[in-house]
């Protein structure tokens, strides 16, 4: 995965600039893989917060290939730096940034300018706003990670690193039901 990727380069001195990144990770072919379920809808609507994300992942894009369909909002080209968007608009207001206007079960993403958070939201059919924040992606993600390694039959540690900006309730739930 790109993380291990990065933690590689940066060990083995090897050049870590964007570009090589999306070459050697080759996003094209992962996210071809990732999108060959028919069920699979690969439209994304991310708001870049007017800020570096925005830019980074209008790099990226390059890369699928065509594989996925992404719309960026909040690209930085008219507004001013979370005016009105990013993900601590989102996630206070509990409704999509400006410019965004979310379908029914559309999946959008959501950067703060710095692109260092992000979240995840969508419409349910009732038209009901549904976010997952940082805290919650992490549960998801250790806990499929926890069911890959029952399912390998491996026998390991899983541990999960937090911030201080950690919600309490999140941390609980981790060392409750995920991570022994």
């Amino acid at each position: 995965n790109v993380v291990q990727f990065m933690l590689k380069a940066q060990h083995d001195c090897m050049e870590q600039s964007p570009v090589y990144v999306y070459d050697e990770f080759n996003y094209s072919k992962a996210a071809k893989a990732s999108t060959s379920n028919t069920k699979y809808q690969t439209e994304i609507h991310i708001d870049g917060a007017n800020g570096i994300g925005a830019l980074k992942v209008q790099q990226l894009l390059k890369y699928l290939n065509e594989t996925i369909t992404v719309t960026i909002y909040n690209d930085g080209s008219i507004r001013k730096l979370n005016d009105n968007c990013g993900a601590d608009y989102v996630k206070l207001h509990q409704k999509p940034p400006n410019g965004l206007s979310a379908a029914l079960q559309a999946k959008c993403i959501s950067y703060d300018g710095d692109a260092d958070r992000i979240l995840y939201f969508y419409k349910e059919e009732e038209g009901q706003f549904r976010l997952l924040d940082g805290d919650k992606i992490a549960a998801l993600i250790v806990g499929y990670i926890k069911k890959l390694l029952s399912d390998a039959d491996l026998d390991l540690n899983l541990g999960a690193v937090q911030t201080a900006y950690t919600n309490g309730s999140s941390t609980q739930y981790l060392e409750d039901k995920m991570v022994k």
